[in-house]
Protein backbone atom coordinates (compact mmCIF):
# COMPACT_ATOMS: atom_id res chain seq x y z
CA UNK A 1 0.00 0.00 0.00
CA UNK A 2 3.04 2.33 -0.02
CA UNK A 3 5.94 2.71 -2.47
CA UNK A 4 8.89 0.36 -1.98
CA UNK A 5 12.06 2.15 -0.88
CA UNK A 6 13.03 4.19 2.14
CA UNK A 7 13.46 7.65 0.57
CA UNK A 8 12.74 9.48 -2.70
CA UNK A 9 15.47 9.56 -5.34
CA UNK A 10 16.39 13.07 -6.46
CA UNK A 11 16.28 13.00 -10.27
CA UNK A 12 17.19 15.43 -13.02
CA UNK A 13 15.26 16.13 -16.20
CA UNK A 14 18.42 15.83 -18.33
CA UNK A 15 18.91 12.25 -17.15
CA UNK A 16 15.32 10.99 -17.32
CA UNK A 17 13.25 12.99 -19.78
CA UNK A 18 12.88 11.85 -23.36
CA UNK A 19 11.71 8.96 -25.49
CA UNK A 20 12.86 5.49 -24.54
CA UNK A 21 12.69 2.33 -26.67
CA UNK A 22 12.17 -1.22 -25.41
CA UNK A 23 11.43 -4.50 -27.16
CA UNK A 24 7.65 -3.92 -27.16
CA UNK A 25 7.60 -0.27 -28.23
CA UNK A 26 8.43 3.17 -26.90
CA UNK A 27 7.52 5.41 -24.00
CA UNK A 28 8.11 9.01 -23.05
CA UNK A 29 9.19 10.19 -19.59
CA UNK A 30 8.78 13.63 -18.04
CA UNK A 31 10.01 14.65 -14.58
CA UNK A 32 7.08 15.92 -12.47
CA UNK A 33 8.94 16.54 -9.19
CA UNK A 34 12.72 16.11 -9.19
CA UNK A 35 13.09 16.31 -5.38
CA UNK A 36 10.44 13.63 -4.76
CA UNK A 37 11.55 11.38 -7.66
CA UNK A 38 8.21 11.57 -9.48
CA UNK A 39 7.99 10.83 -13.22
CA UNK A 40 5.10 10.81 -15.67
CA UNK A 41 5.40 7.98 -18.20
CA UNK A 42 3.27 7.85 -21.35
CA UNK A 43 2.90 5.38 -24.22
CA UNK A 44 0.51 4.34 -26.98
CA UNK A 45 -1.23 0.97 -26.78
CA UNK A 46 -3.17 -0.90 -29.42
CA UNK A 47 -6.51 -2.20 -28.11
CA UNK A 48 -9.19 -3.69 -30.34
CA UNK A 49 -7.51 -2.25 -33.47
CA UNK A 50 -7.55 1.23 -31.92
CA UNK A 51 -4.62 3.24 -30.62
CA UNK A 52 -5.02 4.49 -27.06
CA UNK A 53 -2.85 6.92 -25.14
CA UNK A 54 -1.88 5.55 -21.71
CA UNK A 55 0.07 7.17 -18.89
CA UNK A 56 1.14 6.50 -15.33
CA UNK A 57 2.90 8.34 -12.56
CA UNK A 58 6.05 6.67 -11.30
CA UNK A 59 7.85 7.13 -8.00
CA UNK A 60 11.58 6.43 -7.74
CA UNK A 61 12.72 5.52 -4.24
CA UNK A 62 16.00 4.23 -2.80
CA UNK A 63 17.15 1.81 -0.14
CA UNK A 64 20.90 1.86 0.25
CA UNK A 65 22.42 1.62 -3.23
CA UNK A 66 19.25 0.17 -4.75
CA UNK A 67 16.61 2.14 -6.64
CA UNK A 68 12.99 1.02 -6.96
CA UNK A 69 10.32 2.14 -9.41
CA UNK A 70 6.74 2.25 -8.14
CA UNK A 71 3.50 2.81 -10.04
CA UNK A 72 0.23 3.54 -8.26
CA UNK A 73 -2.57 1.04 -8.91
CA UNK A 74 -5.83 -0.02 -7.23
CA UNK A 75 -7.17 -3.41 -6.20
CA UNK A 76 -10.71 -4.61 -6.97
CA UNK A 77 -12.03 -2.78 -3.90
CA UNK A 78 -10.45 0.53 -4.93
CA UNK A 79 -7.64 0.42 -2.34
CA UNK A 80 -4.38 2.04 -3.48
CA UNK A 81 -1.52 -0.38 -4.09
CA UNK A 82 1.86 0.01 -5.80
CA UNK A 83 3.34 -2.18 -8.48
CA UNK A 84 7.10 -2.07 -8.15
CA UNK A 85 10.43 -3.19 -9.58
CA UNK A 86 14.18 -2.81 -9.15
CA UNK A 87 15.61 -0.07 -11.39
CA UNK A 88 19.17 0.66 -12.43
CA UNK A 89 20.03 3.72 -14.53
CA UNK A 90 23.18 4.06 -16.57
CA UNK A 91 24.01 6.56 -19.31
CA UNK A 92 21.09 6.42 -21.72
CA UNK A 93 19.83 3.07 -20.40
CA UNK A 94 17.41 1.95 -17.71
CA UNK A 95 17.25 -1.69 -16.64
CA UNK A 96 14.16 -2.98 -14.84
CA UNK A 97 13.83 -6.26 -12.92
CA UNK A 98 10.52 -7.47 -11.54
CA UNK A 99 10.15 -9.35 -8.26
CA UNK A 100 9.88 -13.14 -8.37
CA UNK A 101 6.32 -13.39 -7.04
CA UNK A 102 6.70 -17.00 -5.89
CA UNK A 103 9.72 -16.16 -3.76
CA UNK A 104 7.98 -13.17 -2.20
CA UNK A 105 4.87 -15.31 -1.59
CA UNK A 106 7.04 -17.82 0.27
CA UNK A 107 8.77 -15.13 2.38
CA UNK A 108 5.44 -13.52 3.34
CA UNK A 109 3.85 -16.93 4.10
CA UNK A 110 6.77 -17.80 6.38
CA UNK A 111 6.56 -14.41 8.15
CA UNK A 112 10.00 -13.28 6.97
CA UNK A 113 8.49 -10.27 5.17
CA UNK A 114 5.43 -8.34 6.35
CA UNK A 115 2.34 -8.62 4.18
CA UNK A 116 -0.36 -10.93 2.98
CA UNK A 117 -1.09 -13.27 0.09
CA UNK A 118 -4.38 -12.70 -1.71
CA UNK A 119 -4.92 -15.16 -4.54
CA UNK A 120 -2.14 -14.61 -7.07
CA UNK A 121 -1.10 -11.33 -5.45
CA UNK A 122 1.44 -10.68 -2.72
CA UNK A 123 0.81 -7.42 -0.88
CA UNK A 124 3.79 -6.22 1.14
CA UNK A 125 3.22 -3.95 4.11
CA UNK A 126 5.26 -1.74 6.43
CA UNK A 127 8.68 -2.34 4.87
CA UNK A 128 10.97 -1.27 7.67
CA UNK A 129 14.79 -1.27 7.21
CA UNK A 130 15.02 -4.94 8.29
CA UNK A 131 12.60 -5.98 5.54
CA UNK A 132 14.44 -3.83 2.99
CA UNK A 133 17.70 -5.60 3.94
CA UNK A 134 16.08 -8.92 3.01
CA UNK A 135 14.90 -7.52 -0.32
CA UNK A 136 18.25 -5.91 -1.22
CA UNK A 137 20.51 -8.76 -0.12
CA UNK A 138 20.88 -12.35 -1.24
CA UNK A 139 20.27 -13.68 2.29
CA UNK A 140 16.99 -15.33 1.17
CA UNK A 141 18.17 -16.19 -2.35
CA UNK A 142 17.59 -14.36 -5.61
CA UNK A 143 14.31 -12.47 -5.21
CA UNK A 144 14.12 -10.88 -8.67
CA UNK A 145 13.81 -12.22 -12.20
CA UNK A 146 17.42 -11.34 -13.06
CA UNK A 147 17.30 -13.39 -16.28
CA UNK A 148 14.52 -11.36 -17.94
CA UNK A 149 15.07 -7.63 -17.44
CA UNK A 150 13.33 -4.93 -19.42
CA UNK A 151 15.88 -2.64 -21.04
CA UNK A 152 14.98 0.93 -21.96
CA UNK A 153 17.30 2.82 -24.33
CA UNK A 154 16.90 6.58 -24.64
CA UNK A 155 16.66 7.71 -28.25
CA UNK A 156 15.43 11.30 -27.88
CA UNK A 157 16.10 13.85 -25.15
Amino acid sequence: PQPVGEKPVVIGAKDWEGTWLHEDGALTMKVVDSEKGILKVAWVESKDNELEFESAEGYLRASGEWMFGNVKDKDDSGNVLYLWCRVKKDNGQVTIWFPDVEKFRDLVSKGKLPGKVEGDNVILSDLQPEAMKIITSSAEGLLFDWENPIILIRVLK
